[in-house]
């Protein structure tokens, strides 16, 4: 319970435009932790079409220059976890 409550703080202090899970089961807990999150999740299974150097291309076009391109959370295992903005 701390830890959804701890990532749905995380969640809405970032405000993502979308999240994009690799994983059935990564976006079914992003959807456990804030069901209003549920329509931002973006299914990219493996081995998809477009799942390529090509599809990160054509992502990184719809970005500001200056914007990262993710947020990367840390486990934590070293302390607490922090969000780290990942540039192209």
């Amino acid at each position: 319970r701390h830890y959804y409550e701890q990532q749905r703080h995380a969640l809405a202090a970032i405000n993502p435009a979308a999240i994009c899970a690799m994983e059935p089961t990564v976006a079914a807990t992003v959807r456990r932790i804030d069901a209003a999150l549920g329509a931002r999740v973006l299914d990219v299974p493996a081995g998809a079409p477009g799942n390529d150097a090509s599809a990160l291309q054509a992502f990184r076009a719809r970005l500001a220059s200056d914007a990262p391109l993710f947020v990367q959370h840390s486990s934590g295992t070293t302390g607490i976890k922090k969000a780290v903005a990942i540039s192209g």
